[in-house]
């Protein structure tokens, strides 16, 4: 058996690259193996051939919400510190690091590919131990994830997770060993998520009414899973200046519920037949919608988490909950009522974050339940959108 090559073997301590150094020596994945998919699942997963029937589009978009909630829990599992698990957790689910997994398994080798595509990868693959100063195409990232998707439908979340930490337990130190040399160069923050542009939020606002009191009634056990007297505080932008490890796992956890939601409620995005780039599309502008600041600081407002805001932050408010019909935070304009909503999803984040790290089952049950309707209204909107785009497409053609 071929020896392991060490974690930081050849590197001076300032290359900050003992993560790429073990990914690019194939001795270190010659007994890997990756799961078995039946032929016809696993063709599914290797069709990375653009706008063709049966493509991997819709495998990619369900394995990266797979892979990015994996990363993340495996990352809080050994951080040292907030800004630790932000680093460690986004740099395994970056397209480099995937790309990478998805040559040493070799997946390029059985894929469809284009063959402009085919010939950047075996470009890429003649630089040997220079690979990696460059990064890999693209289209090995999407295969790892594709094929990810696919073991996540024949087999469900736990399998699937205990291949991951299987497949990561020597990628975590790595990262780790360059997140101690880099982390002068590389801060991080939270990044807003938009709401997609054509997205109806009258009709979602509308919809929430009737919920309100259910959502409310519903979330008490997240808020009390936040430690005895949390404060929270942040930056201009509204992002958390504490607990951001927490928002982070909780934004892909929250992604990842609305993935297996939307599966559950549309079987056929999952059919290989459909499972392509339309679903995929489709799936990011429901997450988009529902994942949102705008949707989350509602709901955050719903909650009265402003009052979990430091006392001497501006926004702060003493009531729990509030009776307003609709939310206060429409009194602000622009940059203000992004960061007002901001403030309210991600206090809302950081709890689902607590929640699920003191109690994961119960937590899956409850994210399920508390986002079920918010997803299936948002589909019946954004498939509502689209009709109306194609009318609108349809009356240019024949004006």
């Amino acid at each position: 058996m071929a020896t392991s090559t060490s974690l930081h073997s050849n590197q001076s301590s300032s290359d900050g690259d003992s993560l790429r150094i073990y990914l690019d020596h194939w001795q270190n994945w010659s007994s890997q193996a990756l799961p078995y998919l039946r032929p016809a699942v696993r063709a599914h997963a290797l069709n990375d051939k653009k706008h063709s029937p049966n493509n991997n589009d819709c495998l990619e978009f369900i394995g990266d919400r797979v892979v990015n909630l994996a990363c993340a829990l495996m990352a809080e599992k050994v951080k040292s510190t907030p800004e630790h698990q932000l680093h460690v957790g986004r740099t395994l689910c970056n397209n480099d690091i995937l790309g990478r997994l998805g040559f040493q398994f070799r997946l390029h080798q059985e894929a469809r590919l284009d063959l402009y595509v085919l010939s950047q990868i075996r470009r890429w693959g003649a630089y040997g131990t220079s690979r990696r100063h460059r990064r890999p195409p693209k289209a090995l990232a999407d295969l790892f994830e594709a094929y990810v998707g696919a073991v996540f439908l024949e087999n469900g979340w736990q399998f699937t997770f205990t291949w991951l930490e299987n497949v990561y337990r020597p990628l975590v130190p790595a990262a780790s060993h360059d997140f101690e040399q880099l982390i002068q160069r590389y801060p991080l923050r939270l990044d807003p998520a938009g709401i997609p542009r054509r997205f109806d939020k009258a009709s979602m606002l509308q919809h929430l009414n009737p919920w309100r009191v259910f959502l409310v009634h519903s979330a008490e056990d997240v808020l009390h899973a936040l430690p005895p007297s949390r404060e929270f505080f942040f930056f201009p932008s509204g992002n958390l200046a504490n607990d951001c490890d927490m928002a982070e796992v909780a934004t892909h956890l929250i992604n990842f519920w609305i993935c297996t939601i939307s599966l559950d409620l549309n079987p056929s995005l999952k059919d290989a037949p459909t499972g392509g780039t339309q679903d995929a599309h489709f799936l990011t502008l429901v997450t988009d919608a529902v994942g949102s600041n705008w949707l989350l600081g509602h709901l955050g407002f719903y909650l009265g988490l402003s009052s979990y805001f430091s006392p001497a932050d501006p926004d702060h408010a003493n009531n729990r909950t509030s009776n307003q019909e609709q939310p206060l935070m429409t009194a602000y304009e622009g940059t203000r009522q992004d960061v007002y909503f901001a403030k309210h999803a991600n206090v809302l984040r950081a709890a689902i974050g607590w929640y699920y790290l003191k109690d994961p089952e119960h937590a899956n049950i409850w994210g399920d339940t508390w986002f079920r309707s918010l997803v299936s209204k948002a589909h019946d909107i954004v498939h509502e959108s689209s009709r109306r785009l194609q009318q609108d497409e349809h009356l240019v053609r024949w004006n």
